[in-house]
């Protein structure tokens, strides 16, 4: 993202954000992952403020159905290998999704 054009009395914004990651999926409906959250620089931050936020972790989902809903469930870890002063060391994210698989003509597989 950046600034362009606007209210000259704010901040300039220059950033930049990318999410590399694996996912592989085992039978019985478990997957692994291993990737960033989210891999983050401010170009605007002076090096002292630190500009790079890079998270690298691992994770396990389940993937099944209760009654006829489906649904995902995980647990994922990511550690700051390179994080601004102030930013935590790392983080846990626990997830529940429902599913809403949609149903279309043809073999199912």
């Amino acid at each position: 993202m950046w600034s362009i054009g606007g209210d000259p009395t704010r901040s300039a914004i220059s950033t930049f954000f990318v999410q590399p990651f694996f996912n592989y999926n085992l039978k019985g409906g478990w997957s692994l992952f291993f990737g960033s959250s989210g891999i983050t620089a401010n170009w605007t931050a002076t090096p002292q403020q630190g500009k790079w936020l890079v998270p690298v972790g691992t994770g396990v989902t389940k993937t099944f159905k209760l009654g006829d809903q489906p649904m995902q469930i995980g647990v994922q870890y990511f550690g700051n290998v390179v994080r601004p002063a102030n930013t935590p060391y790392g983080n846990i994210r626990f997830n529940w999704a429902l599913l809403f698989p949609i149903k279309r003509g043809g073999p199912q597989i």
